[in-house]
């Protein structure tokens, strides 16, 4: 996984993934919510919270600058085709926010469990 897991919060103010302006639900049933996730050169998310165990399937990508609330800003590079996943739970939400600082707009589509599926 791209991220490290420091800035986790149950009680922080911070909205939910799919409150967030940047990151647009575009399905959900119950069991899981599909988030079309879309920002551009200088785009910058508000601070958000991660609860549930997401996939993260990049369809266009371009580097991006990641913080957590006390942390300084990190550079990664999500290449299209970058496909991660992490095991976030409700009682320990992992918060963050992005900066797009490349030349190219960013397209992710992101998957969470709501529930634990069955196999």
């Amino acid at each position: 996984t791209v991220l490290q897991h420091s800035a986790f919060s149950q009680d922080r103010p911070y909205p939910f993934v799919h409150k967030e302006y940047f990151h647009k639900p575009i399905f959900e049933n119950g069991q899981i919510r599909v988030l079309n996730v879309s920002a551009s050169r200088g785009d910058t998310t508000a601070f958000h919270r991660h609860c549930y165990p997401i996939l993260y399937i990049t369809l266009k990508g371009t580097m991006v600058s990641l913080k957590e609330p006390s942390s300084k800003w990190k550079e990664v590079e999500l290449p299209a085709g970058w496909i991660g996943h992490d095991l976030y739970q409700n009682d320990s939400c992992y918060v963050h926010r992005f900066a797009i600082s490349g030349d190219g707009n960013l397209h992710i589509v992101a998957i969470e469990a709501l529930e634990e599926l069955p196999l």
